[in-house]
């Protein structure tokens, strides 16, 4: 494997590792801003 194949892979792998946390933390501010008040 080259050098270059190598970064590319280990930048996608960083995106997706990014989308995922974002996706996470924003599911856990919406749960945390309920109206009703329950953190679930």
């Amino acid at each position: 494997m080259s050098a270059t194949s190598l970064s590319f892979s280990h930048a996608v792998a960083r995106y997706a590792f990014a989308r995922t946390t974002n996706k996470l933390l924003g599911n856990q501010m919406k749960n945390e801003t309920k109206p009703t008040g329950e953190i679930s």
